[in-house]
């Protein structure tokens, strides 16, 4: 019996086709077709505590385990084209499925004319089977902290062109402030700002000082804040008093920035804005000498 060549063409596709699906399943079996990507095993976020900007030049990154089997974490490092490039934060530990785990990570010198994203996190480790993976994970940054960084660091450099500071030690070494405030004496100190444009005349207002995580730094009660520069003055002095805020060797030893002391100045009508006291060596070299004495008596 003939078949009709209609007929005869629909049986052959008919036949070509199941070919194909038991030639498409047969090759997933053996793994020839490529397999999807599997999912990131690294998620990435900002975090920065009041512990991290007393240190100054740091902040933390909370990378999570996102798959399904251990990892060994080895090290994380943050990226952005905003900042200078620093070393990764070595973390070497151990994390099951799920787990997280904050490492503190540096960030560079700001670069005020580049954008801040995108920011990244580099993080190397270990898979389970002990090889070496490295991910470039997108690093997220709730409450826009890096951006606020990006604008305390900038606020900075320019309220450094706009005035000069100057600290200085009062008295000798062993001399001491009024009642310490944190169980260590205090020194005297002075903040000297002067003008650094001649041609400016708005008032110049320091609201608020800080210290880090090394060193109390506050204004002295005979003085307190704020005080402003008058128009029709060009030089402003702020006493102040410094002493150890703590005598842990851990928290000196792992202080990074000890000498970053955070102060806030308004110019005119304006917000105040974050900058930073400038510690010179030898202003630095005498705390660190105070520093000594207080805890360890030498």
């Amino acid at each position: 019996m003939s078949v009709p060549k209609r007929t005869y063409g629909r049986w052959v596709r008919g036949w070509a086709f199941l070919l194909g699906v038991v030639v498409l399943v047969s090759g997933c079996a053996n793994g020839s077709v490529a397999e999807q990507p599997a999912a990131g095993t690294i998620e990435a976020s900002a975090y920065r505590s009041r512990d991290d900007d007393a240190r100054g030049g740091r902040f933390q990154i909370t990378v999570t385990n996102a798959s399904d089997a251990a990892i060994t974490l080895q090290t994380v490092q943050f990226r952005s084209p905003a900042f200078a490039e620093t070393p990764p934060s070595d973390r070497p530990l151990s994390m099951g499925p799920g787990a997280r785990l904050d490492v503190p990570v540096t960030f560079g010198t700001a670069d005020c004319a580049a954008s801040v994203q995108p920011i990244e996190a580099v993080v190397a480790y270990l898979d389970a089977s002990g090889a070496s993976a490295t991910e470039t994970v997108p690093l997220a940054q709730p409450y826009d902290i890096i951006d606020r960084i990006h604008n305390e660091e900038c606020a900075a450099e320019r309220i450094a062109e706009r005035i000069s500071m100057t600290l200085t030690l009062d008295g000798p070494a062993d001399s001491t402030g009024g009642v310490p405030t944190t169980g260590f004496p205090q020194r005297h100190a002075t903040l000297t700002i002067g003008r650094g444009d001649a041609a400016q005349t708005d008032p110049i207002r320091v609201d608020e000082v800080a210290g880090s995580v090394v060193w109390n730094v506050v204004s002295d009660p005979a003085q307190p804040l704020p005080v402003t520069m008058e128009a029709d003055s060009d030089q402003l002095r702020v006493p102040l008093l410094i002493g150890p805020a703590t005598c842990a060797d851990h928290v000196v030893a792992d202080s990074k920035k000890p000498f970053v002391f955070p102060v806030w100045i308004a110019f005119g009508d304006g917000a105040p804005e974050y900058a930073r006291i400038p510690v010179g060596d030898p202003t630095r070299s005498d705390l660190s000498e105070y520093l000594g004495n207080i805890c360890h008596g030498s």
